[in-house]
């Protein structure tokens, strides 16, 4: 036999060389790049889908296990209150997408959320992101009948981005079927259907015909903008303020409250920027856009270029809007409005009367303001009134309750009395009804019952 060598193996020379394989599926992005990117929670859902399992499980069983920052994914109140904030600035956007980048092998997915924008936007006003999940049915009508794979741009996802300017519809946010309305996190890795009835969400809900505001078309065409150029290298606070201040410097030499007044914004939002070192808000930046009437890829190249665009006052968006006098004739429907409606029972709020209007509540106090002053003090004095004989009514209830037990010979304990009240859909647990009873009682000398709450 031949005798073996006593040399030992390599072993690791023997094995085969070769890239690393990735926990997850090194799944592509869509539009990375583009003004329609997409965001992140569109992605996990389809990252979710190539591995036929279901977007919470994989949170639950492979995200979490990966990363200790995402313990607090596992309860119910992230998927109600924090899943919305992935493709924002906050904390979980900043963990989701490492543990994703690392898990698949990827190092661009933080360019499907805004933090490439966290040296510049602020976090401290709740967050740019919208509440709930918003969409264009048309959109998503026309993937579909083109076979592109369904996916959600990360422009849905702001709060800001209320219109659809390719179709110049408002988005909406719920199920054209059942009314429902979709979490950002679902149960089934599908994008394009229902969670509730898996109606298709490409289906149109009947709106009525409402004018598509400038405003948010202006606010969509910016928020595109930035998606598109967040690909490449987002400037930050610091260079932002100091291409702004040129700019003041520019145009009106460098006071910055002659600039507020001659845009239109309040002097307190550079205050803040500048002396208080605050971070702007994506509010506040795109109401700065709005007012200089330029798009944030020409407001961050700052020189010439910007000082050209707010000379030639146009470039690609509303012109500056002016407050002027309403026509008579609204004037006067706002007069016999108000006339009218301080009659009404109950009557309504100002704000209410101006929405049905088409006017706004600031309208009536600049063009009205002594008739907006007398329906005020009207509909205050009216709900003083009706407080008062709401408490009156809570008395008279609660001691012709007490009464009526007395009559019976039966004591008025707590639970005799909560449910005599139960019958007027009313509740010893109200503070109202509590105080009357215990007063009541005080003054009959009667002893506290066992079953009364302290």
């Amino acid at each position: 036999m031949p005798r073996r060598s006593s040399k030992s193996v390599d072993v690791d020379r023997l094995r085969p060389v070769g890239p690393k394989v990735s926990r997850l599926y090194r799944l592509e992005p869509i539009g990375i790049g583009t003004a329609q990117v997409e965001g992140l929670d569109s992605y996990f859902i389809r990252l979710a889908a190539e591995h036929c399992v279901s977007p919470r499980d994989l949170v639950r069983l492979v995200l979490i296990p990966a990363s200790r920052d995402l313990a607090g994914a596992r309860f119910s109140t992230f998927h109600s209150r924090y899943a919305r904030t992935l493709c924002g600035l906050g904390p979980y956007a900043t963990r989701f997408s490492d543990v994703l980048n690392h898990l698949a092998h990827r190092e661009d997915l933080k360019q499907l959320t805004l933090l490439p924008w966290r040296g510049l936007f602020s976090t401290s006003s709740g967050g740019p992101t919208a509440r709930f999940k918003q969409w264009c049915p048309t959109c998503v009508a026309e993937r579909r009948a083109c076979r592109w794979p369904s996916y959600r741009p990360l422009v849905w996802s702001l709060a800001a981005y209320q219109v659809c300017p390719t179709h110049q519809r408002l988005l909406v946010s719920l199920c054209a079927r059942c009314g429902a309305r979709q979490s950002f996190i679902p149960s089934l890795p599908v994008l394009d259907c229902c969670e509730q009835c898996g109606a298709f969400l490409g289906l149109s809900i009947a709106q009525r015909s409402v004018t598509v505001d400038i405003n948010h078309l202006w606010d969509a065409a910016a928020l595109s903008d930035l998606a598109e150029i967040a690909a490449g290298e987002p400037i930050g606070r610091e260079e932002f303020l100091r291409k702004l201040q040129e700019l003041i410097d520019r145009r009106t030499a460098g006071n910055r409250a002659a600039f507020c007044r001659a845009y239109g914004l309040p002097l307190f939002m550079l205050k803040n920027w500048y002396g208080k070192e605050e971070n702007p808000s994506l509010s506040q930046f795109l109401r700065l856009c709005r007012a200089l009437h330029v798009m944030p890829r020409i407001l961050f190249s700052g020189g010439a270029g910007l000082s050209e665009a707010l000379v030639a006052g146009s470039v690609c968006g509303p012109a500056r809007r002016h407050n002027a006098r309403p026509d008579p004739e609204v004037i006067e429907r706002m007069r016999n409005a108000l006339s009218t409606l301080s009659k009404a029972q109950p009557i309504p709020a100002l704000v209410a009367v101006a929405k049905q209007l088409g006017v706004t509540r600031s309208s009536f106090l600049y063009w009205l303001p002594k008739e907006t002053a007398v329906f005020t003090r009207k509909r205050l004095a009216a709900q003083v009134r009706g407080r008062r004989f709401a408490r009156k009514r809570v008395e008279d209830i609660v001691l012709n309750a007490i009464e009526e037990l007395r009559q019976e010979g039966q004591y008025p304990s707590w639970r005799r009395i909560d449910q005599r009240l139960k019958r007027h859909g009313m509740s010893l647990w109200d503070m109202p009804a509590r105080t009357v009873y215990q007063k009541s009682r005080v003054e009959a000398g009667l002893p506290r019952p066992i079953e009364e709450p302290r």
